[in-house]
């Protein structure tokens, strides 16, 4: 019977004899046969250069062999924004079944962005090998890569309707939620169709499709709408269709 790194045995007697012996040891390797490979990531998850990716991705890398778990932690593997430099707070899992180290960012990543995952010498193999040095990459970088996070789409579809009384006046918006990560809409409301004049700007929750403005809203006058999705770090995604309503 072997076990990770044990083995016992049992001599099990023929027909008619009695003779029984059973023991267990250590399991070793052949003399001068110590494991001195250094292992290699196989396979990541984002695929390097990959785009579009969805800003709810977790991170992944596949080794050749088993590795030490305790070396695969948030200082071995690491996910950093490009543009910033800035490292991202994540956990990070180990499963020894498929040898793959998984990175859950802790929050939402930002659309329209590069990222960097790094997997570091400091992750070894059962043997206490390091990790394979790419000549390519900086000191302690055994592996790097980059992916690029998805646009945010924009609302489409935006009405805008006038209702109410004359003295009591509203419009009424409602538009088509086309994005899956943004943090919240921006509605901006002019007299004029470029948005030069008298900009009026409103936000409303992530998922909202609709909002009725009464806000100042002046008799005989035309105004103009459009909307914006944004992600948590304030980006915008482009804008949706012009739409306009005019008071009595």
């Amino acid at each position: 019977d072997l076990g990770a790194d044990s083995y016992n045995w049992t001599f099990v007697p023929i027909a008619g004899q009695t003779f029984t012996d059973s023991g267990s040891g250590q399991c070793h390797g052949a003399p001068g046969s110590a494991d001195s490979t250094p292992p290699t990531v196989t396979l990541v998850s984002p695929l390097d250069n990959a785009a579009d990716v969805s800003t709810n991705t977790t991170v992944t890398a596949n080794f050749s062999e088993t590795m030490n778990a305790a070396t695969i932690n948030a200082t071995t593997f690491t996910l950093t924004n490009t543009a910033t430099n800035s490292q991202l707070t994540a956990t990070v899992s180990y499963n020894e079944t498929d040898n793959t180290a998984t990175l859950t960012p802790s929050s939402a990543l930002a659309n329209s962005t590069t990222y960097r995952a790094t997997v570091t010498t400091g992750a070894q193999d059962l043997a206490g090998n390091a990790l394979d040095q790419d000549p390519n990459t900086a000191d302690n970088q055994a592996k790097t890569w980059t992916f690029t996070t998805e646009a945010l789409s924009a609302p489409s579809n935006l009405s805008a309707k006038r209702s109410g009384s004359p003295s009591q006046q509203r419009i009424d918006l409602s538009w088509t939620d086309n994005s899956s990560s943004e943090a919240s809409f921006v509605i901006e409301r002019s007299t004029t169709s470029t948005f030069t004049t008298n900009l009026v700007t409103y936000q409303r929750p992530a998922n909202t499709t609709s909002y009725s403005d009464s806000s100042s809203l002046q008799k005989k006058t035309t105004y103009y709408y459009r909307v914006f999705a944004v992600d948590s770090t304030g980006t915008r995604s482009a804008s949706s269709n012009v739409a306009s309503a005019t008071t009595k």
